[in-house]
């Protein structure tokens, strides 16, 4: 019997290792993804990739933010700004001096307000990621204000990564991949780890069928033809935006909501590929703003100041803003949302505020 295990666990760890070799090679994981609840990137680290041709590097500083590095202890001639968001703030596609943070940090040095801007971006993030990582890792730096951009794709995000979320005493302590609906489970970690479990699963286990609508990243640009299944999975969203409200409040922290445009909203040329590929109209500007007006809405009846920067690009001339196949924003895109938001009234009043606590 003995024998008999070891010869089937030989034969087994043989099929790995043949099915390794000949499977093709998975992608690299993406260095932009958050890999540790105590940073959100290996500190003073560089990031290279390439946007629709283009190569871009970001260096992450002392802290694991992207960008200059600073000190821990908040200065006090100086404001400490965080904004906190996904791929979009981090700068995909963007330099380092390229990005809304950095851009916004310079805007605010062009109006002699002083003040350091952290880029708090982080790549497939999204209000779950945002509420962890305030609270295990931002507060700790003493933010003065922060700013929030909710992404159109962050519905579905919270949905998918809700199901990843592992949780102690009613606290999310990390997101695991093999975890399913907060529960471990060992079929996703054999297709993580085991070529032979996912070539049985690929030819012998058949998965239960999930419609696109149900799985599509961009289910908040589909407008109000969708607006039952947007409305439900936005509660979930709602949830976490109401504990970072909570939170900031609990610690004196203001908080601004942000949105900013995707490229079929801005005119019929931006994001040409990008639409192909997930069956928008190529020639269409759409005009359906439900996605926005449900953010605003929240933000309204939570007192909770809310930027729509979307108005500045309707005054936008024929420069490109969206790359052609990334969903990702170019340089001037970042720039245009950064003077957007240092313009608006309530973010000057709350910078004015913070600035007047801080006088002896």
């Amino acid at each position: 019997m003995i024998g008999f295990v070891l010869i089937l666990m030989l034969l087994l760890f043989v099929t790995e290792l043949i099915l390794r070799s000949t499977q093709p090679a998975k992608p690299a994981a993406s260095g932009l993804r958050q890999n540790s609840g105590t940073v959100l990137y290996s500190p003073q680290t560089r990031l290279s990739e390439t946007i629709d041709g283009v190569p871009y590097e970001a260096n992450i500083n002392t802290f694991g933010f992207r960008g200059r590095n600073f000190l821990f202890s908040k200065p006090t001639d100086s404001l400490r700004i965080f904004v906190v968001g996904d791929s979009r703030i981090f700068g995909v596609g963007a330099q380092d001096s390229q990005t809304i943070p950095a851009y916004l940090q310079q805007v605010l040095q062009e109006q002699n307000i002083r003040a350091e801007v952290v880029n708090a971006g982080v790549h497939d993030s999204s209000p779950i990621d945002h509420y962890v990582n305030i609270r295990d890792i931002h507060l700790q730096y003493q933010p003065d204000l922060i700013i929030l951009a909710v992404d159109l794709t962050d519905i579905q995000d919270d949905w998918r990564k809700e199901s990843q979320a592992v949780v102690r005493d009613g606290n999310i302590v990390r997101f695991d991949p093999t975890y399913q609906d907060g529960r471990f489970n060992w079929l996703l970690w054999g297709k993580k780890y085991s070529a032979l479990i996912r070539w049985i699963h690929q030819n012998y286990i058949e998965e239960p069928q999930v419609s696109f609508t149900e799985t599509d990243p961009y289910l908040m640009l589909r407008g109000r033809d969708k607006r039952e299944l947007i409305q439900q999975r936005f509660k979930r969203t709602e949830k976490y935006l109401d504990k970072i409200h909570s939170l900031l409040q609990e610690n004196d922290v203001p908080l601004i909501i942000v949105m900013y445009p995707y490229g079929i909203h801005i005119d019929d040329k931006q994001w040409r590929e990008g639409r192909r590929e997930w069956d928008f109209e190529i020639g269409k500007k759409y005009t359906d703003y439900f996605a926005y007006s449900i953010v605003g809405q929240y933000a309204a009846r939570n007192q909770i100041p809310f930027i729509n920067t979307i108005a500045a690009f309707f005054k936008a001339d024929d420069k490109k803003y969206f790359y052609d196949a990334s969903p990702h924003f170019t340089a001037p895109a970042n720039r245009k949302i950064a003077e957007a938001i240092a313009q608006r009234r309530d973010f000057l009043w709350i910078i004015d505020n913070q600035m007047k606590k801080q006088m002896p």
